[in-house]
């Protein structure tokens, strides 16, 4: 988490915020009000915004998937609703999710090899 803070700090970068929020959930701690007051720095509001907007509850699922109009931005929205998912305990809607990711992120995206180490981690 710290290093994650201090990408963040060095460069606002939409994606090290959402990690950033996704490990202080596998903490059990709730990282959106760091995570609001940090997307207030970005100055572009396009991909993965949307994705912040879920996190935060300004946007629907359907909304953040809508956003989503390259197919890079597909398997992203897949993998960032398998984590959603994660953290709500909703095990069987992130595998399906995760999977989908799996199957259509490049394989040299951090959420294509993210959604793999979660699949394996989800097997009984």
């Amino acid at each position: 988490i710290a290093d994650l803070l201090r990408a963040t700090d060095l460069a606002d970068n939409a994606y090290g915020m959402l990690f950033r929020y996704l490990a202080r959930g596998r903490l059990e701690q709730d990282g959106a009000a760091e995570l609001g007051a940090s997307a207030a720095r970005l100055k572009n509001k396009d991909w993965p915004y949307a994705v912040i907007d879920f996190y935060l509850g300004l946007r629907s699922l359907a909304e953040m998937c809508a956003a989503a109009n390259r197919s890079k931005e597909k398997c992203e929205a897949e993998f960032y609703t398998g984590e959603w998912h994660l953290l709500r305990g909703s095990n069987a809607e992130a595998r399906t999710a995760l999977q989908v990711a799996a199957d259509t992120c490049p394989k040299a995206y951090v959420e294509y090899t993210g959604a793999l180490a979660e699949l394996k981690r989800l097997e009984p």
